[in-house]
């Protein structure tokens, strides 16, 4: 998501700068998201998923973060692995 006072460049450039890709989507606050022009279908697939999963939630509904610990986990387990080989052959 990008901060208020943030634009995409400086998103990408922080990414860049951690050794991280570009985020394939950016959400901006009360604007609506932005996609990667490279980003492949497994992201526009995610993506439409978590569109349809956010619009489903009350609006008032109390939204948790992961921290960083358990997004690893998630992102290390293997059918996670699996998941981005497939992408990754395609």
């Amino acid at each position: 998501m990008l901060a208020e006072d943030e634009s995409l460049t400086a998103k990408a450039g922080r990414a860049a700068a951690d050794r991280q890709p570009a985020p394939a989507a950016v959400l901006i606050p009360d604007q609506g998201a932005v996609i990667r022009s490279d980003a492949g279908a497994g992201a526009h697939a995610l993506l439409t998923c978590l569109a349809l999963v956010v619009t489903r939630l009350p609006l008032d509904a109390a939204i948790e973060y992961l921290p960083p610990d358990k997004e690893q986990a998630l992102l290390n387990w293997d059918a996670e692995r699996y998941r981005q080989q497939l992408t990754a052959n395609r």
